[in-house]
This record gives structure tokens, sequence and C-alpha cells, in this order.
């Protein structure tokens, strides 16, 4: 096979790998659609009555932090045959990205907050808590500072783009500072989710191990939870396999 040849079967198979993401994406996006619909009326009984405090102002930033971010994503990855300029792509790639952080970070802040209820509110634990989830938390963001400067650059879109149905064409290109970032944000969040499962798997058993009658009624649904250890173990995926589309060449 030629070398031409060749060039077009990868990046036909790139594309395909493309469009199935979006699908799986698109999937995800309608149950949570459908999971907000379905408990509506019950955060309406529940939580829009209550003065507003630090435990509703998370409760709505969890809640309705995802359905912004799919909004954002939807524009930038679903092929609605638009075609935004550069600038557009950019802010729209950033403000999706600062919206994702906002209700992750206020997740797994929640969570954080009932562990440490579940260890009897300690200051100590609250210490140790707090040191626990800073350290990773800050080597995560100083890669993500960046990965996001270098993937949120946008170019005027090109014809294979305008195509394929996207509005935007990446400039973002894989040199060893960003491939090194990307991997230090997958590895670091995937760790840290996990030791946080653990730790409140871990925790809640040990505070409810024995009891009988109905489980505690917590403020937190685990859907958040799962979909949290979801989202931090995956940053920047679809972007990375955009470049490559765009970038043949650095595979």
């Amino acid at each position: 096979m030629s070398a031409p040849s060749e060039e077009l079967a990868r990046l036909i198979v790139l594309v395909c790998e493309l469009i199935t993401q979006s699908y799986i994406s698109l999937a995800f996006h309608f149950f949570y659609v459908y999971y907000f619909a379905t408990t509506l009326i019950e955060e309406v009984i529940t939580m829009w009555p209550h003065q507003w405090m630090a435990g509703k102002i998370l409760f709505f930033v969890m809640r309705y932090g995802p359905l912004l971010r799919i909004v954002q994503m939807a524009l930038l990855e679903t092929r609605f045959y638009l075609i935004f300029t550069p600038k557009t792509c950019s802010s729209l790639f950033i403000s999706s990205f600062a919206t994702h952080m906002v209700y992750t970070y206020a997740t797994e802040a929640a969570l954080l907050i009932c562990i440490h209820a579940l260890l009897g509110s300690k200051r100590k634990y609250l210490v140790l808590l707090g040191i626990a989830y800073a350290v990773p938390t800050a080597c995560i963001l100083r890669s993500q500072s960046i990965w996001i400067k270098e993937f949120s650059r946008a170019r005027t879109i090109d014809l294979l783009d305008v195509e394929l149905g996207y509005s935007c064409t990446w400039a973002g290109a894989l040199d060893a500072q960003v491939i090194q970032a990307d991997r230090v944000i997958k590895y670091v969040s995937v760790a840290k989710a996990s030791c946080t499962a653990v730790l409140a798997l871990a925790v809640y058993y040990k505070r409810y191990r024995g009891r009988t009658g109905k489980l505690i009624r917590s403020e937190i649904s685990g859907i958040y939870f799962v979909l949290t250890m979801i989202e931090t173990s995956r940053p920047g995926l679809s972007y990375i396999t955009k470049v490559y589309v765009n970038y043949p060449k650095l595979q």
C-alpha cells in the first residue's frame, strides 16, 4: 500500500473512532438529562424551600453544572454543520473546561464534607483530608494549565471539518510537554478518584457496620460520585483524538 493510501486509511479509522466517541458521549448525555427530568419534582420539593447556604449552593452547582457542560460540549463535538470563528471556539472550549472544573471540585468538596461528618467532624480529620486532597489537586491544576493553553488554540476551520459537520478546527500540537502534562492529569486524577472512593466506602462501612434499619439519606446522589470519577479520569480525551485527526504525522 502506498504512503498516501496508508495515510487515508489511518485518517478514516480516526474519523470513525471520533464519530463513535461522539455517539457514546451522546448516550451519557441523554442518560443524565433523563435522570435530571425524573428527579426534578423531588428537587423542587426538597431543595428549593431551603435558604441559600453552602449545602444548597453545592447541590445546585453539581446539579446544573453538567447540564451547562452538555450544551457546551454539544456545540463543540456534535456535527451541527455550523461554523464558528477561532475566537468563539477557543472561548467555548475554555468555558466548557471551567464549567467542568467547577462542578467536579464542588462534587469532590461535598463528598469530603460527608466523609468528614462520618468521621465525627473532628478538626484533625478535616486537616488531614484537606492536605490529602490539596496535594494531588495542585499537581493536576499545574498540568492542566499547560494542557488548556495548548488545546484551546483554534484556527480557521479546514475543509475536512466542514465536510464532517464540525464547528471548529484545533491548532494545538502534541509536543513532549503537552503529552507529559496529559499523562500526569490522567494518572493523578484516576489515583485521586480511586483513593477517594476507597476512603469513602471504608468510612461508610466502618460507621454503619452492624446497624439495622434504613440507610442514611445523603444529600449527594451516588450518580454524581460515579460521574465525577469518570470525568476526572478522562480530561481532554476527545480533543486529543481531534488533534490526532488534524495532525496524523504526529502519531
